[in-house]
């Protein structure tokens, strides 16, 4: 009787130290499942930021190139010619306004309508970047027709 009862006794006891591994893998489980969705909320809140960021700046660069697009600037001596043309001097660069940032019909632009998709593609980034840039160039190097595009 008494070996039946230690008998019991250490199988009570195996399936005890059973029962607390299993417990022990299941709170590390659980906390590692938790670092997860915290690494991932980080990211997601970093996104939501820089998308926020690019939604600005996709903001300003639409005003300009709508102000730039359908103007023309006196050049001196009488003459004139198209502020888009002078204000966006590449032409691959003004390829990738058109196709990314504005619609032309004709000397008019319309701005694109944008998702926070697009604008986390690095060419959309790069080509509003660029037209920033030539936006502050033009101000910088024409500041009286800059200023009078309302730039």
């Amino acid at each position: 009787m008494i070996a039946f009862s230690l008998g019991l006794s250490a199988l009570a006891i195996l399936i005890s130290l059973l029962a607390v591994c299993y417990a022990w893998r299941q709170a590390h489980y659980a906390k590692r499942q938790t670092e997860i969705m915290e690494t991932q909320e980080t990211r997601r809140r970093q996104e939501e930021r820089n998308t926020a960021e690019w939604v600005e700046k996709f903001d300003k660069a639409i005003a300009a190139v709508l102000k730039v697009g359908p103007s023309f600037i006196d050049r001196g001596g009488g003459t004139s010619t198209n502020a888009y043309g002078v204000a966006f001097p590449n032409p691959e660069m003004r390829q990738h306004v058109e196709t990314y940032l504005v619609e032309r019909k004709g000397e008019h632009f319309a701005a694109r309508l944008t998702n926070g998709e697009l604008l986390r593609m690095p060419i959309v980034q790069r080509t509003i970047q660029e037209v920033l840039d030539c936006t502050q160039k033009f101000k910088e190097n024409d500041p009286d027709n800059a200023n009078r595009l309302g730039l």
